[in-house]
């Protein structure tokens, strides 16, 4: 489970990964929820996260970017928490 502070003022979170080339983020998903289940067949293999929170006014700068990694070793889910929650 990805999942990030949420910010007052913010109506939707984009969320963005990398997919694993390690160049190009690309939008995952749009939401107004602050976190996201890692649902999709990543496989295996490092990947990159990033937020930013969105108004009517536009959008915020990104979140510091999160190194996942997909097998072995696990990233531990509550190593990811603090991770974005801290930012």
């Amino acid at each position: 489970m990805l999942e990030w502070k949420k910010e007052l003022g913010n109506l939707t979170y984009e969320l963005f990964w990398d997919n694993g080339a390690g160049a190009n983020m690309t939008k995952l998903i749009s939401t107004e929820e602050n976190r996201y289940a890692v649902k999709k067949a990543f496989g295996t293999g490092e990947f990159t996260f990033k937020v930013r929170g969105k108004n009517d006014c536009g959008a915020s700068p990104f979140s510091p970017k999160l190194l996942v990694n997909f097998g072995e070793p696990r990233t531990p889910p509550n190593q990811m928490k603090e991770v974005l929650t801290s930012m």
